[in-house]
C-alpha cells in the first residue's frame, strides 16, 4: 500500500477557506457566523410539538423510537453475524 501526500487527499473547505480539522477560537466563530446572545429563553423554545400532547406523549414516543433503532442494530447486527458464520463454513 503506497503512502498518500498531502495532493492526494483533498478535504472539504468552510466558506472561510478551512478544513474540519483547522483550528479557529470560538470569537472567531461566533463573529464569523453572527452569533448573538439569548436574553430570553422563550426565544429557544421549539414549536415542533402538538399542543394536545405533554411530556408523557413525547417520552412515549422517544422510547419508541429508540427502541425501534436498538431493534433495527440487533437485526443488522444478528444478520452480519450469521453472514460471517456461513463464509468461515
Amino acid at each position: 500500500m503506497s503512502e498518500l501526500d498531502e495532493d492526494t487527499v483533498r478535504q472539504p473547505v468552510d466558506p472561510f477557506g478551512r478544513t474540519f480539522f483547522d483550528r479557529v477560537d470560538v470569537e472567531t466563530l461566533i463573529r464569523e457566523q453572527g452569533v448573538k446572545p439569548v436574553h430570553d429563553l422563550d426565544d429557544l423554545a421549539g414549536d415542533f410539538w402538538p399542543d394536545d400532547e405533554g411530556p408523557d406523549e413525547f417520552d412515549t414516543w422517544l422510547r419508541a423510537l429508540r427502541n425501534q433503532d436498538r431493534e433495527f442494530e440487533i437485526r443488522i447486527w444478528t444478520r452480519t453475524s450469521t453472514n460471517e458464520g456461513q463464509e468461515s463454513s
